[in-house]
């Protein structure tokens, strides 16, 4: 849905980017950029362009997703290279769209982890001396430098900038803009595999077979399977399982359903694969989401 706003949420960025000049950037549910990056700084930039640091860098990334997709609220957090970096989920009626994603930042109370523990710590002999010279030291000099209460007041003013992201699409004051092969518009279009995800969204508590969807569109399984990635931008399996996974999200959240029931109800009734594949897409255990979203919720923010 996110892309469909690309250019509003570009003017947003820009502002929180003036104001803050922290790198910045918002992406989908999935992690996928909607924006182009703003304010990243050029230490970053050294080390992702280290593949095995690049690497923990998009961990980092997709664990902060998830934690604040679990809660709902804002998730600060330090990364592997010892900077502060905050993600910020836009939700609308209860669906995680994506987040805002800003940072890159130094911890002003905890100046102890400097440049020199960073390179020790990730540009070891394994990685290779040849990063550990000036130019590194004097791209962590440039980094911004933020104490905690500041760094928690830019956290809050980026959550209640998604209050009006969100508010404006629910609204419909920004303007839909159509993209092709947005996933969202396969629904209520003329799309040839139109049929197959409609009967996905009304079933999905049956397991539904890559056959089954094919025959639904009149297309033979390779062609339907083509067509699908072409139209949806990914594989039928992917897609039904994402689904599934969403709606077992909302039943967590708003339902006190068994985890067995709830497996039950998209389809799966192995308890176990149900939590493999649940812990798989979302980061954490169905319990475990259900526990930190209860506590989200008894927590006043």
């Amino acid at each position: 849905m996110l892309y469909k706003f690309k250019q509003e949420l570009e003017k947003v960025q820009q502002e929180i980017a003036d104001v803050t000049r922290l790198a910045i950037v918002i992406v989908d549910k999935e992690g996928h950029y909607i924006t182009k990056k703003q304010n990243y700084s050029e230490f970053c930039s050294i080390f992702r362009k280290n593949e095995k640091l690049k690497k923990l860098c998009e961990k980092c990334d997709v664990k902060a997703l998830n934690r604040s997709f679990c809660t709902s609220s804002p998730y600060i957090y330090r990364c592997h290279s010892g900077l502060i970096d905050m993600a910020i989920p836009l939700v609308l009626n209860g669906e995680y769209l994506g987040a805002i994603l800003i940072g890159q930042a130094i911890l002003l109370s905890n100046e102890s982890y400097g440049v020199e523990r960073i390179l020790d710590k990730n540009m070891g002999k394994s990685i290779g001396d040849s990063m550990k010279d000036k130019s590194v030291r004097d791209a962590y000099d440039k980094l911004q430098k933020f104490y905690h209460e500041e760094l928690n007041s830019i956290a809050n003013m980026v959550y209640y900038s998604s209050f009006y992201i969100v508010e404006n699409i629910k609204s419909k004051k920004w303007h839909d803009h159509k993209i092709d092969n947005n996933l969202e518009n396969v629904e209520l279009s003329i799309s040839p595999v139109g049929p197959a995800v409609n009967h996905v969204k009304n079933n999905l508590d049956k397991n539904i077979s890559l056959e089954k969807a094919a025959s639904l569109c009149n297309l033979s399984v390779s062609h339907f399977s083509k067509v699908f990635k072409k139209e949806v931008g990914k594989n039928f399996k992917e897609y039904l399982n994402g689904k599934k996974i969403e709606k077992a999200e909302y039943l967590l959240k708003s339902t006190n359903n068994t985890i067995y029931n709830i497996g039950y109800s998209i389809g799966i009734e192995d308890t176990s694969y149900f939590t493999k594949m649940f812990k798989k897409h979302v980061g954490v255990t169905p319990k475990k989401y259900r526990e930190l979203f209860e506590k989200k919720n008894k927590t006043v923010y």
